[in-house]
């Protein structure tokens, strides 16, 4: 007959505790960078959507160029037949689900003919898209700005419209819808609690997803105090949401045609939720330490209780 060894199961247990000690005092020591890590993680994330939207906005931008430079070449176009110039803007126009538009401004600066077409004489010769284009005799990129026959938030991209002599004759611009940018970044599956703002470089509100969460949210408010200001690369901005909550953002220009930001996008997200995820995984962590702990504390006490036994002394 055997019997258990309390004492030798009672020094197995505690070499056990003393050997694990090391081990979770490393853990908790390395607890806060593994929180800081997390939290870098989710940052980066945020970063990412910022320079994906703005590449595929850049794409618009050059996309929009070469359409406007294949319509220039039709004579229907170049000229404002009607109703041929409105048929071919406006099939081209019904494939284009980024754009607000497509018109083709005449030398005196009223649409000449449109894929929307406005109710009466619309002059757009005061357009800073449409005086540059024309002086510059090249593509350019306009402000953005609410539109005045969609009200939508655009930015045009134009070209001049050579006459016989190769001089401008007129100006073609198609308006890029910039709520298209929203949709990129919803297609890159940001986290439900996300938001997403473009703004102009004066930090007036031109597209917010989701929208209606507060009067800052309308199109047209500026920027309230605390949220993020217009940066000349991407980054990380802590600041406050157009609702009031302090968020974490990542701000990204949105440039034209040179180094100069027309507008910004920001793409934010509660800091108490990121802060309560990144907490989450490293008690998830913890969690797992110490149920390791406990799992060689029960084999310690088996082994010490039943696997080492010492003879009983005969009665």
């Amino acid at each position: 007959m055997s019997t258990s060894n309390p004492g030798f199961t009672g020094r197995v247990l505690l070499l056990v505790l003393i050997a694990f000690l090391p081990a979770l005092g490393i853990y908790l020591y390395a607890n806060g960078e593994i929180r800081a890590l997390q939290l870098a993680n989710q940052e980066q994330e945020l970063l990412r959507a910022t320079r994906e939207t703005s590449v595929e906005y850049n794409r618009l931008l050059e996309e929009s160029r070469v359409l406007l430079a294949t319509l220039a070449q039709f004579p229907q176009v170049r000229e404002t037949q009607q109703p041929e110039c409105t048929d071919i803007l406006g099939r081209v126009f019904d494939q284009a689900n980024h754009l607000n538009g497509i018109w083709a401004i005449g030398l005196d600066g009223y649409v000449g003919c449109g894929s929307v077409q406005p109710d009466g004489l619309l002059y757009l010769g005061d357009r800073t898209y449409y005086i540059r284009a024309m002086n510059e005799n090249r593509h350019v990129i306009g402000a953005y700005q609410i539109g005045r026959v969609t009200g939508r938030p655009g930015v045009a991209s134009a070209i001049p419209i050579p006459d016989e002599t190769g001089m401008p004759g007129g100006v073609l611009i198609a308006s890029i819808d910039l709520r298209a940018l929203s949709d990129i970044a919803q297609d890159m599956e940001l986290p439900e609690s996300s938001t997403f703002t473009v703004l102009d470089r004066e930090g007036r509100v031109l597209v917010r997803y989701p929208a209606g969460q507060s009067e800052g949210d309308t199109i047209g408010a500026m920027r309230a105090e605390g949220f993020p200001e217009t940066a000349d690369e991407p980054g990380i901005v802590h600041g406050a949401d157009l609702d009031g909550s302090m968020a974490v953002f990542a701000v990204a220009p949105l440039t034209g045609e040179g180094a100069t930001p027309e507008g910004y996008i920001a793409i934010g997200r509660p800091e108490g939720q990121i802060s309560s995820e990144a907490s989450d995984v490293v008690n998830r962590t913890l969690g797992l330490v110490a149920l390791a702990g406990l799992a060689l504390l029960t084999a310690a006490w088996i082994f010490g209780r039943y696997l080492v036994a010492r003879p009983s002394s005969a009665g």
